[in-house]
């Protein structure tokens, strides 16, 4: 079995490379664990991108999540994941 190191978490648009994502939307999935995501646009080319809410650590949702909403956001997360 491979092991990869963990990539650092980018804002950076992968597919135009002038951009910085920001988020659209999320998703919990209550009825299967792991299949959480955070849905981005790119400010400039308004590509679209989604990345498993696991590939980035929680401590870094506040760069792209206002202070209002990352409380519950992080609350929501940890009731559906069975995470402390």
């Amino acid at each position: 079995m491979n092991h990869f190191p963990p990539q650092p978490f980018s804002l950076d648009c992968p597919r135009c490379g002038q951009g910085r994502l920001v988020l659209d939307d999320s998703a919990l999935d209550k009825s299967c664990q792991g299949k959480h995501v955070f849905l981005f646009e790119c400010d400039h080319c308004k590509g679209l991108s989604a990345t498993a809410m696991n590939n980035i650590p929680t401590q870094e949702w506040h760069q792209f999540i206002s202070a209002p909403v990352l409380d519950q956001m992080l609350a929501n997360y940890k009731a559906v994941s069975g995470r402390d």
